[in-house]
């Protein structure tokens, strides 16, 4: 008896580790599903189950994460599961969608944006960021959306490069480089990867300016658009913080292969 309240013990926790850092194929919990098979006979079927639901959830997770990216969005693991459900259908267009996301942010004076933001310092933003990301939340909520976006730039920028250094051991202070190596080492990866690159493929998105969107970080850093102080924008910038910062948490959390 002790044995199965042992096994169904780790099953638990097994799924509660899953919900939390599985967007990606080939986690650790693979190894240890192999191993309670070969331990527990009776648990194949069990395990079988927990391959079927690990199947779903990448299923789902592909196929949320293209209904985003049509809408030149990422997956918002900040939105509310209410909000998901009643908008996050291919009846709402990237304009509307846009509209939307904004006034879901902005409902009860951004109560769900003040509690992003207060749940960073325990994902990892940096002490030193504190007073910046406080100036420009309270930039943001004044509407003064020239001010907000300009400041975050540099704050993303510093984001990925110590998401950068950290995972590879290195000095990058690049951050050109950092996304290309990013991109190249996380290229076989269709899960939860996915959602990280299409944050710096969108903003840091490099071409001819005439080709390029107004959300880019080369556009207005260079001087060839003065369009970039949109409520949108803005309230872009502060949940691709929150995405990156979801991420550095995620690669601290587990070991990943870098072959």
């Amino acid at each position: 008896m002790s044995q199965k309240i042992d096994v169904m013990s780790l099953i638990n926790q097994i799924l509660c580790t899953y919900d939390e850092i599985a967007k990606r194929e080939n986690l650790a919990i693979n190894d240890l599903v192999a191993g309670l098979r070969g331990l527990f006979p009776q648990f194949n079927r069990l395990a079988q189950s927990i391959d079927e639901f690990k199947e779903s959830v990448h299923e789902q997770f592909m196929t949320r994460t293209d209904f985003f990216n049509q809408r030149n969005w990422w997956y918002l693991h900040s939105m509310s599961a209410s909000f998901g459900l009643q908008y996050c259908n291919d009846s709402v267009l990237e304009d509307e969608f846009n509209e939307l996301l904004v006034e879901h942010f902005k409902e009860n004076d951004f109560e769900r944006l003040k509690a992003i933001i207060n749940k960073w310092p325990a994902f990892g933003l940096d002490k030193n960021l504190f007073p910046a990301v406080n100036q420009i939340f309270s930039a943001h909520m004044r509407g003064e959306y020239y001010l907000s976006v300009a400041a975050m730039i540099p704050v993303v920028e510093r984001l990925i490069l110590l998401t950068h250094n950290k995972h590879y051991s290195s000095a990058q202070h690049k951050t050109g480089k950092a996304i290309k190596e990013f991109g190249k080492d996380f290229e076989k990866n269709k899960i939860y990867y996915s959602n990280f690159l299409f944050i710096l493929e969108l903003f840091f998105k490099s071409g001819e300016f005439g080709d390029l969107d107004t959300f880019n970080r080369h556009k207005i850093i260079h001087g060839q658009t003065v369009e970039y102080g949109r409520e949108l924008y803005s309230l872009k910038l502060l949940l691709a913080i929150d995405e990156i910062l979801r991420f550095r948490n995620l690669i601290e959390v587990v070991n990943f292969d870098r072959e």
